[in-house]
């Protein structure tokens, strides 16, 4: 898995920085990180899927307040251009893949990615989400929704805290390399965790307001692929914006599916640290969970203090041992993704 600090950027090239959108880069260095985390040689045969929202909208913005277009402004700012480079790059006669599923957009990426090697059309694959949202047009956009919070303190993120106004805009990639089991042991690599269900529904309906009978209805699917009882669930990495309704939905969708159970099982929002990094929070969501399997330990939702529902959310990191876990996206456009993680026992 990779995920890279803003202030790598001058590990791209200046011809890559003129040629390529700042969404398109961040996926570049997160691709690197992740294929070097994996230990593969590359360029290795393998598909890539990548999920972005808003593409290469800084670039456009940019453009139209300069008044100059430059000569590379229409490859810059294509939505399939981070895979595509990632493909270039680091993967060997294979296929490109870009989704866009709104907020849901990388999870939905990693799970094609999952599927792929689920049905044997290849042993390794890579997938993320990256992201580049902060111009003034989405500011804007999003603040007109009336879904931003006006805080600027850096508690402002608060999911599922009686306090919260709205989600914090951030930006970011984040790239995984999944691999079929055997093939990984083959080569002497310990996975962090094993995917072991994935469910993708999209509702339709309302393009904005999430759906309580939708997002309870995949997170079911989910237990029903991996053959799970909701009790044997440990962990749940929420999607948790910090909307009012967004989380209200999520929170009675969690009880809707888990009943009393959900006050015990410790759950995380990922978000309160992070802000909100549109296609790039899912798959982002889904590593921690997979390090949080790996190390027995709950991360921490430190902004949530007032907690509105009866959700157990360690305000600390808290030790913990649990099998299994669930990662949650939702996005605009009803789209609603759900994937569970098992814990390794590999020596």
């Amino acid at each position: 898995m990779g995920r890279v600090p803003r202030d790598s950027l001058n590990r791209i090239s200046e011809r890559d920085r003129r040629r390529y959108g700042l969404f398109v880069q961040y996926a570049l260095l997160a691709a690197e990180e992740a294929v070097k985390d994996a230990s593969l040689n590359t360029p290795f045969p393998m598909p890539v899927f990548l999920g972005t929202s808003r593409g290469g909208i800084v670039e456009v913005e940019e453009s139209i307040r300069n008044g100059r277009t430059s000569a590379h402004l229409m490859t810059a700012t294509t939505s399939n251009m981070a895979a595509s480079q990632i493909a270039a790059r680091f993967s060997r006669s294979s296929t490109a893949i870009t989704l866009s599923n709104a907020c849901a957009s990388g999870t939905v990426a990693v799970g094609l990615a999952y599927r792929a090697i689920k049905t044997g059309q290849a042993k390794v694959a890579m997938a993320g989400g990256t992201e580049a949202p902060l111009t003034r047009v989405c500011i804007e956009g999003y603040g007109r929704m009336g879904v931003l919070s006006r805080g600027t303190e850096p508690s402002a993120s608060r999911p599922f805290d009686l306090r919260r106004d709205g989600f914090v805009p951030s930006e970011g990639a984040c790239i995984l390399v999944l691999e079929e089991m055997e093939h990984a042991l083959s080569r002497g690599i310990k996975p962090y965790a094993e995917v072991v269900a994935y469910c993708h529904i999209t509702a339709g309906g309302s393009a904005a307001r999430p759906s309580k009978r939708t997002e309870t209805e995949v997170i079911q699917k989910c237990l029903k692929e991996a053959s799970l009882e909701p009790e044997e669930i440990g962990h749940i990495n929420t999607h948790g914006t910090s909307t009012v309704l967004g989380d209200r939905t999520e929170a009675e969708a969690l009880s809707e599916v888990f009943g009393e159970v959900i006050r015990e099982i410790p759950l995380v929002a990922a978000k309160s640290l992070t802000g909100h990094m549109l296609a790039a929070s899912g798959p982002f969501e889904i590593a921690v969970t997979a390090l949080s399997l790996r190390r027995q330990e709950i991360p921490p939702t430190p902004t949530t203090s007032e907690p509105e529902f009866p959700l157990f959310l360690p305000r600390t990191s808290v030790r913990h041992p649990f099998q299994y876990a669930l990662s949650l996206t939702f996005g605009f456009g009803g789209e609603n993704a759900a994937m569970i993680l098992r814990r390794l026992e590999i020596p």
